[in-house]
């Protein structure tokens, strides 16, 4: 006769048992993230199914709201622990800028990813000129959705990926910026070149064993036909800058404070941390565009990291309170 804890019954039950348990002490246990704390979302039933609501902020933009959107991907990530389906309730956005696009579908990725068995749902904006740009951003194409996705917006080109240096998709969006602009092949030069440096830092730290995550750039362009540019944001969903510079260049931080990430950054962008050989951190990717903006041929460049964001138009350095998974890149490019 066997022991009834060896039974296979007695097992799936004692296993059900444990998995309540653990569940009971996931929702009274704060999410820590850079001494931040949060709890996991109260279940709330939408339809028939019971989900952990995320909500969205009003403004949902990562340059101009950072705070309120950057707590809302730590709130996805509170969930955790729980087996409960998600619901990322983006109602209430009034506000929507590319770069928080950009950095919703890899968050969703490298959350998915670390847990492939948890369901995510969600909805449209009701603010309609939010919902038409995270639809023709090209964002559905990465999800499974109910909604219409299709898009013929000429003013965005739709979010690309990946992980190794694709020169198909900086002729891509050269062509984008000569067609909404109506400049000459030389003109948009420095965009093809900035474009190949970023992806190819991305793909030269693709396999860093650092992360459990899959490292990927992500890009996207919106012209702004009212100031005759384009937009530009630019995520590499990686380590970060100050993370990477204080692993290469750790003998050389003596006389930088080393906990304010955005100084670290700036000096990313000056070009200060580079090799003998002149192979720095980011190649020539960031000094270069750095020195674009110097010279004028691009505006309102600003790069978030960890938990550094430097605005180089307003020549401002801040702190964030919450981090920022990855290094964001964001600049327009305008008709001279």
């Amino acid at each position: 006769m066997k022991k009834i804890y060896s039974t296979p019954e007695y097992k799936r039950r004692h296993h059900r048992y444990i998995e309540r348990q653990e569940k009971k002490r996931q929702g009274n246990r704060p999410y820590q993230n850079s001494g931040v704390q949060h709890r996991v979302p109260q279940k709330t039933k939408i339809g028939k199914r019971r989900f952990l609501p995320v909500k969205a902020p009003e403004i949902f933009s990562i340059t101009q709201s950072s705070p309120n959107t950057l707590r809302f991907f730590d709130d996805l990530w509170a969930c955790s622990g729980s087996q409960t389906a998600i619901y990322c309730d983006m109602s209430k956005i009034q506000e929507l800028t590319p770069d928080a696009i950009l950095y919703l579908p890899s968050q969703l990725e490298d959350f998915i990813e670390a847990h492939p068995k948890r369901k995510i749902d969600g909805n449209l904006p009701e603010n309609s000129e939010a919902a038409n740009l995270l639809i023709e951003s090209g964002f559905f194409n990465y999800v499974t959705s109910r909604h219409n996705v299709s898009s013929k917006n000429k003013n965005i080109l739709q979010m690309q990926y990946g992980i190794q240096v694709k020169p198909p998709i900086a002729k891509k969006v050269v062509a984008f910026v000569r067609s909404c602009l109506g400049l000459l092949r030389l003109e948009t030069s420095p965009i093809y070149t900035t474009i190949i440096e970023l992806m190819k830092n991305t793909f030269q730290h693709a396999y860093d064993t650092t992360t459990n995550f899959s490292r990927r750039w992500w890009l996207i362009a919106v012209h702004l036909p009212e100031s005759a540019s384009v937009s530009f944001s630019f995520l590499d969903n990686g380590m970060g800058i100050p993370y990477t510079v204080k692993k290469k260049f750790s003998e050389r931080l003596s006389s930088y404070i080393v906990d304010r990430d955005a100084e670290l950054i700036a000096s990313t962008l000056r070009g200060e941390f580079r090799t003998r050989t002149q192979q720095g951190y980011r190649g020539n990717g960031l000094p270069s565009i750095f020195e674009h903006h110097q010279n004028g041929r691009i505006r309102n460049l600003k790069v978030l990291s960890n938990k550094g964001f430097v605005d180089c138009e307003k020549d401002n350095k801040d702190i964030l309170n919450r981090r920022f998974k990855g290094t964001l890149i964001c600049w327009d490019f305008k008709k001279s």
